[in-house]
């Protein structure tokens, strides 16, 4: 299959305890789609993340049969999504966490609307119609405190853009990850903040979202990232970083 109708691109770094689980599971649900593929990228994990990946390929399951991995160097969440971004054909392409914390059913409506003309379009927790399930307070009141300092900074005009599931025409995953630079978390303002830049259509949809306990964010630590990559971001784009001349 050379080019897919639909690419999952799921970064991970040492998720051994659920990455089996989680690939059968987005597997069984594209079960009947033949024009799909999922794209694992394995951000260098130092457990056996890879080799349960490589063992499931091999295994030649039906459940995995249009799965493939991607293994790269340690660098981080944006570092691991952009390669899989850049090594895709697909006319659609999405990005999920592994812990699948937004239902995989909002794809089909995410392809509608970049049918219709979106772009890109991403999941907000924000909008009406969105479900927040099993969300501690304190991560509740913590993504609204990131999500404000990110609006402040970039001026992006949307209400969630750290919600970690987003779909991009192929066209334009080309473009906006050719040039995006960040490799950690902050790739998610990012890569909405060149869209904009480039004058690209983005469009927010809500979605059914629900807490996971393994969740890996440091709420401390991950906010001094970042406001200095928030900084960078409005560096790189005063030094001509995000230029796209074939927009």
């Amino acid at each position: 299959m050379t080019s897919p109708l639909i690419s999952l691109i799921v970064p991970c770094f040492n998720e051994q305890r659920r990455v089996k689980e989680s690939i059968e599971a987005i597997a069984a649900f594209f079960s009947e789609e033949e024009e799909f593929e999922l794209v694992i990228v394995d951000d260098g994990s130092t457990d056996h993340t890879a080799s349960i990946v490589e063992t499931l390929i091999a295994s030649n399951s039906s459940l995995v049969k249009n799965t493939r991995l991607i293994r790269v160097s340690h660098k981080g969440k944006g570092w691991a999504v952009r390669n899989g971004m850049v090594n895709s054909k697909a006319k659609y392409r999405f990005i999920s966490d592994l812990d699948l914390s937004v239902s995989l059913t909002h794809i089909k409506e995410f392809v509608k609307s970049m049918k219709n003309g979106a772009d890109v379009v991403i999941a907000s927790r924000q909008l009406n119609g969105s479900q927040r399930l099993n969300e501690p307070r304190r991560r509740f009141f913590a993504s609204r405190f990131f999500n404000q300092i990110i609006r402040c900074f970039l001026l992006l005009g949307v209400s969630d853009s750290q919600c970690g599931f987003k779909g991009f025409t192929g066209d334009t995953a080309d473009a906006l990850f050719s040039v995006q630079c960040l490799n950690g978390y902050c790739f998610d303002p990012e890569v909405l903040f060149i869209a904009k830049k480039m004058n690209y259509t983005v469009v927010e949809s809500p979605v059914i979202w629900t807490h996971q306990v393994a969740s890996k964010i440091n709420l401390k630590v991950d906010s001094i990232k970042m406001v200095w990559d928030l900084l960078r971001i409005r560096i790189y784009s005063i030094t001509g970083k995000y230029t796209q001349p074939n927009k």
